[in-house]
């Protein structure tokens, strides 16, 4: 008994087969091949281009879809076909960077960004006052105009705004401001270089210096002087002034107050001064030095009325032969007395015992030293 084959039914179910086969193929070609889309980023380190400098730009290719090749366009008429470029701008401006992507299928995938790179700050600072003596006190000004570009594309203007002041004085005070302006005193005489450093709105740091001497100290000239107490119980009295300003300066003296006063002469070194009656007195100096400089001192000076009593006890007659004492009853006590009759000097002693020989009129008289 033989067996027969059907060959065509064998046949078919290759064909089958191999139909799967293809669609199966086509499936996991269209499963590998996913769409391309173009993508970059960049890393800018900072947004400002300082004169004779380059900004460099790192752009990191970042398209999906699978393997494909790059054609980049910077947008300052520069290509590059590298997968991560590293691009050098020298000047600022707005810059439209175009990736364009192509796949082995010859689908083509293409992406622009916008790069802004800012001109730096032309930094420029003024003050109100360049000299003086010290303490000079100085208002120090940021006169930098803002940073701007305009794209020539569309005519928009951008503006990188100063958001930060650094000043540095020259005297080793520094200051961070969020104002263009800044106040100052310098203490110290000499010359002082200013630092200024601005920081923008898109994170550029331009500092720029002074001249040394753009800011000049001058010493002051210094008021010293000393009125002593005065020496006399009776007016008119006159005590000479004590100046410890020093030597090669003008001076000018003057005296005010409820009382009389006047100066030998207003502009010695250290004139007299004549107070004729008790009172409150401001006596006053002024001292110019060679650079002109002025300082002026007050000086208050009270002369109270005299309270000082010189005053003693005793009988206005007494016999002959008699002792009679007198008392001495002076205020404040004294720190020496005289005791004199009829112009003769008599022991030194607080109070006086005297015994009166010889009938007659005689003169008592007390001296005292306070």
């Amino acid at each position: 008994m033989s067996t027969k084959t059907n060959n065509s039914f064998y046949h078919g179910l290759g064909k089958l087969k191999m139909l799967w086969l293809s669609v199966l193929l086509f499936f996991l070609t269209a499963q590998t091949e996913a769409q391309l889309s173009a993508s970059f980023s960049t890393n800018m380190q900072s947004f400002c281009l300082k004169p004779g400098e380059g900004l460099v730009v790192r752009f990191t290719d970042e398209t999906t879809g699978g393997a494909h090749t790059n054609d980049w366009s910077f947008g300052d008429g520069t290509t590059s076909k590298a997968i991560n470029p590293v691009k050098t701008y020298t000047s600022p401006g707005v810059y439209y960077v175009n990736l364009t992507t192509k796949n082995p299928s010859n689908d083509v995938s293409a992406t622009t960004k916008q790069i802004i790179i800012y001109p730096a700050p032309d930094v420029v600072f003024t003050t109100d006052v360049n000299s003086g003596c010290s303490p000079l006190k100085v208002n120090l000004t940021d006169k930098t105009a803002t940073p701007e570009i305009k794209d020539p594309t569309t005519g928009v203007i951008y503006k990188d705004r100063i958001a930060s002041w650094q000043w540095e004085f020259g005297d080793g005070n520094k200051a961070s401001t969020i104002a263009p302006t800044v106040p100052h005193t310098y203490t110290l005489s000499g010359n002082r270089k200013v630092i200024l450093t601005l920081g923008t709105e898109r994170g550029c740091k331009v500092s720029s210096e002074s001249a040394g001497d753009f800011i000049k100290v001058i010493d002051n000239a210094i008021a010293d002087f000393y009125i002593p107490p005065a020496n006399s119980c009776k007016f008119p009295l006159t005590v000479q002034s004590s100046n410890f300003s020093g030597t090669g300066l003008a001076y000018k003296w003057e005296v005010r107050g409820t009382g009389s006063a006047v100066i030998s002469n207003s502009a010695d070194f250290s004139p007299f001064i004549t107070f004729f009656q008790s009172g409150s007195y401001r006596i006053s100096l002024t001292v110019t030095n060679q650079a002109g400089c002025i300082d002026v001192l007050n000086y208050d000076y009270v002369l109270p009325p005299s309270q000082i009593v010189n005053m003693f006890s005793a009988p206005d007659s007494a016999c002959d032969k008699s002792t009679v004492n007198f008392i001495n009853q002076s205020n404040p006590d004294p720190i020496s007395q005289t005791w004199y009759i009829d112009g003769a000097k008599q022991p030194i002693t607080k109070d006086l015992s005297y015994q009166f020989n010889t009938p007659g009129t005689y003169v008592v008289k007390l001296e005292s030293q306070f």
